[in-house]
């Protein structure tokens, strides 16, 4: 599980100008919560093969661990037995929400959550990510940054859509091309 910042249209500020374009419809505007955002986020789950099994698109503002419950949510049709997330994903609400689903979550201490863990998870993550299996496992992870990248040579940012809707239907057809590699 991990996530990419999704900046499209590089010269965006300036083709907006030129074609009179509103700024809500360029992926930039207005939250009522968080003020101002400026592109989206996708949230992936892969296997170690790199087949994409859930996403989620957000608006760049939201927290990461805000949006791990619905993505564990949806694992459970999928018979997932553990999940790894960096340390953005670390948080009490996510473990639970993965303990309910009956998957095991595994992520590093975000230190910025807390002074010192002392909670068993606390106390027994650093040991284990210090082991060999530990680091081998979380080698694993290298896998969704290289179906990061092959999303972004795919054309992952250049959506030539504005709007949040018609970004997300780009994204699907993106996800979708990605996985049709895997049944060839």
């Amino acid at each position: 599980m991990d996530v990419i910042p999704i900046i499209h249209c590089g010269d965006e500020h300036e083709y907006r100008l030129k074609n009179f374009i509103p700024l809500n419809l360029t992926g930039m505007g207005v939250s009522t919560r968080y003020h101002w955002f400026k592109g989206y986020k996708l949230h992936l789950c892969t296997t170690a093969e790199g087949i994409i099994l859930s996403h989620v698109l957000t608006t760049a503002n939201r927290n990461d661990a805000a949006v791990a419950p619905e993505l564990l949510v949806s694992l459970k049709q999928w018979d997932i037995e553990f999940v790894l997330g960096d340390a953005a994903y670390d948080s009490e609400k996510v473990r639970q929400t993965a303990e309910q689903s009956g998957i095991l979550f595994i992520s590093p201490i975000n230190r910025r959550n807390s002074e010192e863990r002392k909670d068993a998870y606390g106390r027994v993550l650093p040991v284990f990510l210090k082991t060999r299996f530990g680091q081998w496992l979380f080698g694993l992870r290298r896998e969704i940054e290289r179906v990061f990248n092959e999303l972004k040579s795919d054309g992952l940012e250049q959506p030539r859509w504005y709007g949040f809707h018609r970004y997300v239907l780009h994204v699907l057809c993106c996800i979708l091309m990605h996985n049709f590699e895997f049944l060839l």
